[in-house]
């Protein structure tokens, strides 16, 4: 019994280094779990400002849609009392065209900015989710 006592007392260190190296692997492994979350807020959070300006810019560009699709009524009502040439109707409605499409641009932004938006937070979907149309 005092042989195996004196072996547990005098092993040279070698637990005290098995603790030190458990130590440093549990303090490693918490250092990758905070700087994984970090990663995760700070993705959650640009997805959130990146959907907040989207919306802003959205709001902007209704604006832009709205005064081209006025302009174009009026460049008609020009050129239907012959005030004006064809050609200011036809630079109205490109200008109105050009404004749709960003509109349409910053939609397809937003719902892309939608998705990561879940897929930061942790969520997702398959297509065995997605409600079926049509016969059923």
């Amino acid at each position: 019994m005092g042989a195996q006592a004196s072996q547990y007392i005098f092993d040279a260190g070698q637990r005290r280094a098995v603790t030190a190296t458990t130590r440093n692997i549990y303090e490693a492994q918490v250092d990758s779990y905070r700087n994984t979350v970090l990663v995760a807020f700070q993705d959650v959070e640009d997805q959130l400002s990146k959907l907040r300006i989207l919306e802003q810019e959205s709001g902007i560009q209704a604006q832009a849609v709205a005064s081209a699709q006025h302009t174009l009524d009026l460049a008609n009502r020009r050129y239907s009392g012959g005030v004006t040439s064809y050609l200011e109707v036809l630079t109205a409605e490109q200008i109105f065209i050009q404004d749709q499409s960003t509109a349409i641009s910053l939609r397809s932004r937003q719902f892309s900015a939608s998705v990561s938006l879940i897929r930061s937070l942790g969520g997702g979907w398959d297509a065995t989710q997605l409600p079926k149309f049509g016969n059923p």
